[in-house]
């Protein structure tokens, strides 16, 4: 019996099936050819919207970094702080008291040194034209009168920054501010355009209010908070580690 083929269409990976088999029985597949071509073409709109849905996903995602990475480029660029115009201008309690000991050096002066050391800058001294008195009681007597008064005690040394663009000015902290000195000073010098970092020994009030004065008295400076430590904890610091706490607070402001 000679098979009765239907034509149908030229689909890749498909055969022609027969419409009638030698056993006799009829078997009409058009349907079911009819809803496999439905769903294969579904399939394939469905993997057509998920490839494309996929490549906006991607192409957003490249346009988001070149835009990121052009932003980048096209930005200023941060520039290293520069402390070749840079000094160190310190005031210290050994140093304006009589008969103190040469050789003990306190917080503040430590602090300095090291400062002017790892940057290779120069280290000047505020120095009181009257010394204090002889006794911690004495000399917190005349402090607190001074603060007090709001006085402005005459100078022996007056460093002059009127070269550098960069100080650092360095205080222990008396009755919450800095010493009278180091307002004296402030006052002689002029401190427009210029940049200021503050360091600090106390022994329990912290910055106190030397921050907020040195922000309203240095007209013209952006003045900035550098390091403040409690004057006996640095003291017990080896050479090596007070040098370790240096490189790393400085390399925050480079």
């Amino acid at each position: 019996m000679a098979l009765q083929l239907t034509a149908w269409p030229a689909i890749p990976g498909m055969c022609v099936l027969p419409r009638r088999w030698p056993h006799g029985r009829q078997f009409r597949v058009r349907a079911a050819w009819h809803g496999l071509a439905m769903s294969c073409l579904w399939q394939s709109e469905l993997t057509i919207k998920v490839g494309l849905t996929m490549f906006k996903c991607f192409y957003s995602a490249a346009a988001a970094l070149l835009l990121t990475l052009v932003s980048a480029l096209c930005a200023p660029v941060a520039m290293a702080q520069d402390f070749s115009k840079a000094a160190v201008v310190y005031f210290t309690t050994m140093s304006n008291v009589p008969d103190a000991n040469p050789e003990y050096m306190g917080a503040v002066k430590r602090m300095a040194l090291e400062l002017g050391n790892q940057l290779n800058i120069p280290v000047m001294e505020i120095i009181a034209e009257k010394p204090y008195g002889t006794s911690y009681k004495e000399t917190a007597a005349i402090a607190r009168k001074e603060r007090e008064t709001n006085a402005f005690p005459n100078l022996a040394t007056t460093p002059d920054i009127s070269k550098y663009d960069i100080v650092f000015v360095g205080y222990p902290i008396w009755f919450r501010a800095y010493p009278r000195p180091v307002a004296t000073w402030i006052k002689s010098q002029n401190f427009t355009a210029k940049r200021v970092f503050l360091f600090t020994s106390y022994g329990e009030s912290g910055w106190g209010s030397s921050l907020e004065e040195a922000r309203t008295e240095m007209h013209g400076a952006t003045v900035v908070p550098f390091m403040d430590l409690r004057g006996r904890e640095l003291l017990k610091l080896t050479d090596r580690q007070i040098r370790r706490y240096f490189e790393k607070a400085l390399n925050q402001i480079r």
